[in-house]
C-alpha cells in the first residue's frame, strides 16, 4: 500500500476529442451531441462512479484508464463503478458515446484517485499504560501468568514508559524514543537499564501501519518498527539486533470503552506477549495517584502496597505479619495459627529429628475426624492486609506425617488454599494448590500460586490434610513455613 495524503478526487479536464469519418460531420442522421460524463468518488477514495450523458446515444463505452483487463465496460447509460488499487495516481477516463448509424464521439478527462487511509481508533500518539500488567507474557492468549510488570517498574523503567508509538493519519508509523529507552543485555549493552536506543530500533525506521478492524490486527511494515518490546516478533523472540523483522502483525487488538487504552498481543511461538497502551494525555498515560493501604505512601513507591506502613517511608510495617509470613516454631515466627476442627499446637517437640529437619520444635496438626478440618492464619486481625501475589507467590513448608494406626482409604494429600478472610463466605473464590506426601519422612513441599499473580483479594492461608468431606483422623507436623518470590 502506498501511503499518500488524504484527499478527495479532483477533476482536471484533459480535453475533448471527436472521432468523425466524414467532412460534414453527418452520416445517416448526423453526429451525437452533448457527450459528457461526471465522476463521483466514494469509499476509501479509490472507488470511482462514472455517469455518461449524451443526446441520441444508445450505448456508452467507459475506459477507466487503469492497466487492468477489466477497466473497459459498456452501459446503456446506467452509472458504472470501478475500484482502483489502494494508491494515489492520476488516470485518464474516456467515455465513448455510440448509436446505430451515427459517428461515435469520445470525451476524456483526467481523474486524480487519492487513497484515503482508514481513520480508525488506532490513530494517535500512544505510550505504555502506566500501571501494573502493561506488559505480560504467558503460555496462551488468555493466560499471562509467566511474568508481568509491577507498578514500581513504571517508575524504574521510566525511560521506557515515556516512549511514544505514533500512528499518523497518513498511514505512517513512528517510534519516538528520545535519548534513552530500556535496553536488555542481548542488544549488546553491558547491563540492563536505561541507555541510548540502537538501530534499527532507534526511531529512524521508515514504517507504515494498517489496522484491520474486522480481523482485529495491526500490521507494522518497516524494519525496526514495533509496539511494546523490541524482542517480540511473530513466532520468536530475537536475540540480536540484526534479526529485526521487516513486518510485524499484532493480534486481538481491542480498545477500552473510552478508546484511551489499546491492548494488543503477539505470539512468539513458545508463548504470547500482551501489551497495553494508553493514549497520550489520557489518565492511563501517567502514574496513578493511588495509595491502596492509606499509609501516605503512593503505591508506585510503596514496597508493601497492601499493608499499612505506619510512618515508614517505604510503606512497610515494622512489626506483625508484614508481607513475608514465616514460622520456624522456635519462637521467632510472625504467624498466629488458628484451628478449625483441627488442632494447631505450636512448640511441639520434633517427632523425628532426621533428614532435612533436625530442628527442636514444630507445629502439630491434629484432625480427629472433622469434616472440614484445617488450620489457618490471616495477615492481620481485621483481614484488611492482602497478599501481593504479583511479586511473591510461593509458599514452602516442611511436612512429616507418621503412618496411621489404621490405613487411610483416601489418598495422602495436603492443600494450601488462599482465601479472602474478610468475606462472609471466604471459601467462595478461593484458589488451591495440592501436593501428595509420604509417610514417616520429612519432606519440603512448594506451593506455587504464580498462576494467580493478578489476584489482590487474599488475606488468609488455609492448610488442610486429606481434603474435605474426609472423616479419617490425621496427625501431622509442620516446620519452616515461608513465603516469597518464585526462585
Amino acid at each position: 500500500m502506498k501511503l499518500l495524503k488524504r484527499g478527495i478526487g479532483i477533476l482536471a479536464v484533459l480535453g475533448l476529442f471527436v472521432a468523425c469519418t466524414s467532412d460534414d460531420g453527418e452520416m445517416n442522421g448526423g453526429v451525437l451531441t452533448d457527450v459528457d460524463f461526471t465522476v463521483s468518488i466514494s469509499g476509501d477514495g479509490t472507488v470511482a462512479t462514472v455517469t455518461p450523458t449524451s443526446s441520441g446515444a444508445t450505448m456508452f463505452e467507459i475506459d477507466f484508464g487503469s492497466d487492468a483487463t477489466d477497466d473497459v465496460q459498456q452501459t446503456v447509460g446506467v452509472p458504472l463503478t470501478y475500484n482502483y488499487e489502494d494508491e494515489t495516481a492520476t488516470y485518464t477516463i474516456k467515455v465513448t458515446a455510440q448509436a446505430e448509424g451515427k459517428e461515435s464521439v469520445s470525451v476524456a478527462k483526467e481523474q486524480l484517485i487519492t487513497y484515503q487511509i482508514p481513520q480508525t481508533d488506532v490513530v494517535g500518539r500512544w505510550v505504555m499504560l502506566h500501571d501494573a500488567g502493561a506488559m505480560a507474557i504467558g503460555p496462551s492468549v488468555t493466560d499471562f501468568s509467566w511474568w508481568s510488570n509491577g507498578l514500581p517498574d513504571v517508575k524504574t523503567r521510566s525511560c521506557f514508559f515515556d516512549d511514544v508509538f505514533e500512528f499518523k493519519s497518513d498511514g505512517t508509523f513512528v517510534n519516538e524514543l528520545g535519548s534513552e529507552t530500556w535496553m536488555e543485555t542481548w542488544t549488546g549493552v553491558d547491563t540492563e537499564g536505561c541507555a541510548s536506543p540502537l538501530a534499527p530500533f532507534d526511531g529512524t525506521a521508515s514504517a507504515t501501519w494498517f489496522h484491520n478492524e474486522e480481523e482485529e490486527t495491526i500490521t507494522l511494515t518497516g524494519k525496526g518498527a514495533f509496539l511494546g518490546l523490541i524482542k517480540a516478533i511473530n513466532g520468536a523472540e530475537i536475540s540480536s539486533l540484526d534479526q529485526a523483522a521487516t513486518s510485524l502483525t499484532y493480534t486481538s487488538v481491542s480498545f477500552s470503552d473510552d478508546k484511551n487504552i489499546m491492548t494488543v498481543q503477539i505470539s512468539i511461538g513458545s508463548g504470547v506477549w500482551q501489551f497495553k497502551l494508553a493514549k497520550e494525555g489520557s489518565e492511563g498515560a501517567s502514574l496513578p495517584d493511588v495509595d491502596s493501604d492509606g499509609d501516605g505512601v503512593l503505591d508506585v513507591d510503596d514496597e508493601c502496597p497492601n499493608l499499612h506502613g505506619g510512618d515508614n517511608e517505604n510503606g512497610c510495617p515494622d512489626t506483625g505479619i508484614g508481607e513475608d509470613p514465616n514460622d520456624d516454631f522456635e519462637g521467632t515466627g510472625n504467624i498466629t495459627w488458628e484451628g478449625d476442627a483441627a488442632g494447631a499446637n505450636t512448640g511441639v517437640a520434633n517427632p523425628s529429628k532426621t533428614g532435612i529437619n533436625t530442628s527442636d520444635n514444630v507445629l502439630q496438626y491434629v484432625d480427629e475426624g472433622g469434616q472440614y478440618a484445617n488450620i489457618r492464619f490471616d495477615l492481620n486481625a481485621d483481614k484488611t492486609d492482602k497478599f501481593d501475589l504479583s511479586t511473591k507467590n510461593v509458599f514452602k513448608v516442611k511436612v512429616y506425617v507418621p503412618s496411621p494406626g489404621t490405613a487411610h482409604v483416601e489418598s495422602n494429600n495436603i492443600v494450601l488454599k488462599l482465601q479472602d478472610g474478610s468475606s462472609a463466605s471466604p471459601w467462595e473464590g478461593q484458589v488451591v494448590v495440592e501436593h501428595t506426601y509420604e509417610y514417616d519422612t520429612w519432606q519440603e513441599l512448594t506451593f506455587d500460586f504464580s498462576a494467580y499473580s493478578a489476584e489482590t483479594k487474599f488475606s488468609r492461608v488455609v492448610v488442610q490434610f486429606n481434603g474435605e468431606n474426609n472423616y479419617e483422623w490425621v496427625t501431622a507436623y509442620l516446620d519452616d513455613f515461608t513465603y516469597g518470590a518464585n526462585e
